[in-house]
């Protein structure tokens, strides 16, 4: 294999694994209530689209205030934010706030930052529908339980 494709595998699972441990993090904050979850992966669920029909610092200012009306957009904005800031790679200011640092950038270091976004956006959307999934297979599967005696 070669090294580019090794580097290629080592990203998408560092994103990954990333990704699965922040959905199931808030999934936990969430008190693993169905509705709960079901509003926060609808969320994950629309903002691609929001980025790329307003663009990431339209979309993320969007999310930025909304976090402290509606928790679930402060979890989703905190986990694109942690992750954003944390990949060294990426060219922006790593010491300052996201979104300080994000309406800072360029069009070329803005589209790459876009397309970090995006891709860990596809693995929490997988991630929070799945575990939406199985919250609801669980709720019903107790409620037959009751049912069945």
């Amino acid at each position: 294999m070669s090294n580019q494709m090794q580097s290629m595998q080592q990203i998408e699972g560092g994103r990954a694994s990333f990704a699965f441990q922040e959905v199931k993090k808030a999934v936990d904050q969430l008190g693993r209530d169905s509705t709960k979850v079901k509003l926060y992966s609808s969320y994950l669920k629309r903002l691609p689209s929001m980025i790329q029909v307003n663009g990431l610092g339209q979309a993320m200012a969007f999310y930025y205030s909304k976090k402290n009306k509606e928790v679930q957009y402060g979890l989703i904005y905190k986990s694109i934010s942690d992750w954003i800031i944390s990949k060294s790679e990426l060219p922006l200011d790593h010491n300052k706030e996201f979104m300080d640092a994000l309406v800072e950038l360029n069009s070329e270091p803005y589209r790459r930052v876009t397309a970090e976004v995006m891709s860990l956006l596809n693995w929490m959307r997988k991630f929070a529908t799945g575990m939406h999934a199985e919250l609801d297979d669980n709720k019903s599967g107790s409620s037959d339980a009751g049912t069945r005696s």
